[in-house]
This record gives structure tokens, sequence and C-alpha cells, in this order.
């Protein structure tokens, strides 16, 4: 009988260090026990990051499913939920707890009554900023739903009934429309001159324009250039467009409605280099055009900027013609 109580006590110890050291695998630093739910299992240990752990994230409003959900939707990474303790347990390196953690701050957050029975859901934006989606929607349904946005997965996270989740998607819809778009044309004169070995055959869609601006003097075309701008964004052009010629012009697109006035705003600087003779000695000058303002006008329309004197010859300038189009011309 002695050896049987022996044996029996014998098996129980060993069953008890199974069971605290699987207690222990699913035991993250600073943090209570948990485990995985029956039936459930822990995130595979194959495969994973050499800097991952096991870490577990107990929760106090959200259901773990429900959270557990949302991760995956996200991160994309291994999640586990124990619904007895809602407690998520998950695999991940420092850099992706981090974020765990962030994304467990903004859904695991009290509730009331009316949204005691809510669902969670994220919706994906592509076109506009989703801060800026995020907050109008907030606006819109700021009794009825809890609003958040993840900007590294550019998701939006909505809580609430279902009905009122369904018309929250369709506004989103209606906002998340592609932004306008137009191609912006600049041709860049030299005006005045009548010895210069960088101008360029005027085209027949720009003879108008020149014929419009000899006032100023015999127009010669430097450089031209065309660019794809979206509202609200800024574009860059930069280089050289001629001979010893350099252009560095930045932009705007402010409005850009297919009807009505397009609003842009423009910094050009142009400079082209030549040499001079002064005191028998030869050396590079660089005389510079620069412009900054803020033009309308209809697609379609030319508009001239300006003229504005370089230090040459007297009478010698450069004029900037800008042009706003479709973007599918």
């Amino acid at each position: 009988m002695c050896k049987r109580l022996m044996a029996t006590f014998c098996i129980v110890a060993i069953a008890s260090a199974a069971s605290a050291q699987t207690r222990a695998g699913f035991q993250p630093e600073g943090r209570g026990r948990s485990g995985p739910e029956r039936g459930g299992r822990a995130p595979a240990e194959t495969n994973r990051p050499a800097d991952s752990m096991i870490r577990a994230y107990a929760l106090q409003h959200v259901k773990a499913d429900e959270a557990a959900r949302t991760i995956v939707q996200l991160m994309g990474i291994d999640v586990v939920p124990d619904s007895r303790t809602n407690t998520l347990i998950i695999s991940a390196t420092e850099v992706q707890a981090e974020e765990v953690a962030k994304i467990i701050s903004k859904i695991d957050i009290p509730r009331d009554d009316s949204l005691d029975r809510s669902t969670l859901t994220t919706v994906s934006i592509h076109n506009r900023e989703v801060h800026d989606v995020a907050a109008q929607v907030s606006e819109m349904f700021r009794r009825d739903l809890v609003v958040s946005a993840d900007e590294r997965s550019r998701q939006i996270l909505l809580r609430g009934d279902a009905e009122m989740i369904e018309s929250a998607l369709r506004v989103i819809s209606s906002i998340d429309t592609a932004m306008p778009t137009a191609t912006v044309e600049f041709a860049y004169f030299q005006v005045g001159s009548t010895d210069t070995d960088f101008s360029m055959e005027t085209p027949k869609d720009l003879l108008p324009i020149a014929q419009q601006i000899e006032r100023f003097g015999r127009p010669r075309l430097v450089g031209r250039m065309m660019t794809a701008a979206v509202e609200g964004q800024v574009f860059s052009l930069k280089g050289q467009i001629a001979e010893r010629t350099f252009v560095n012009l930045t932009g705007r697109l402010i409005a850009a409605p297919v009807d009505g006035a397009v609003k842009l705003e423009l910094t050009s600087d142009l400079s082209m280099r030549r040499m001079t003779t002064d005191d028998d000695q030869q050396k590079v000058e660089v005389p510079r055009f620069s412009l900054s303002t803020t033009v309308m006008t209809k697609r379609g329309d030319y508009i001239v900027l300006g003229s504005a004197p370089l230090g040459w010859a007297p009478g010698e300038s450069v004029v900037l013609v800008v042009q706003v189009n479709n973007s599918t011309k």
C-alpha cells in the first residue's frame, strides 16, 4: 500500500509541474496569469521572429474574440482569444506589441447601455486621409458610434449598432472618393533678346500666346514642361529644360473642380547661365527669374503670369505661361 501511495503522489506531482509549465509559457512579463480557452491553441512557435515573445492582454470592455478578429485584420498576426478570462494571447515582437497595445486602447473602451450589444467593424480608406474621414464620421455619428482611426493600416474602426454602422459605411463610401486631378503645363518664353542660342521652335498651340506677348519684344520659347497634379497635394519640377537653362518649380493644386475655376499656387525659379567678358576675363553669369503667386483659371485657358527683368540687356525678360487641362488630355 505504501508503494501505491508513493506512485500516486509521483503522478500528481508530475501533472502539477506540467500544468505550471503550461501556465508559465503564456505568462508575459508584468501581467497576470492567463491561458487559451479550452480547445484553443497557443500561437505557433515555429517560423516566429527570433525576438518575438508570447504576450497576454487582459481586456475589460470588448470581447476577446471580437478584438482578436480586429487585430488579425489590421496586423495579420496570430492571435488566440481566451473567452473564459477575456484575454488575448499573441506572439509578437516589441514593435508589434506596441502596435497591438495602441489598437487595444482604441477598441477596449467603456460602453454605455446603447452600445452594449454593439458590433465592431473595420473599413479601409483608399483615397482620402484616414484621420480626416474618421473626424467627419465621428462628428456625424457621435451619439451612436465609437469611431477611431488606425493610420498605419489606413483603416477606420466603427463600434455600434449594426444599422448605424451600415449608415456610416455609406457615408464613408461617399467621402472616400478619388481626389480631383489635372495636368498643368508650363511654358517659359525669353522676350526681347535678338541674340540667343537656346530658343526652340514655338509649337502651333502656343503661337497665339507668342503673338500676344510680342508687345514685350520678340518671344523665343526657352522650355516647356507638364505635370500631373492632385487637388491638395504639392508637386515639384526641377532640372534642365534647355541649353544652360535650369528650372525649379513647385506648386499646389488648391482646388480643381471639373466645372468652374481652378485655383493654383505656384513658386517658380528660372536661371540661365551664360558666359560674359569683364576686363578681358570670362566668367559665368546666372541671371534669375523668380515668381511666387496664386492664380485662378478655367481648364483649357492659358494664363500669362507676367514678365520680370533678368538684368540682361535693356528690355530682356522672361514670361511664364500656364495652362490647366483635364488629366485625361
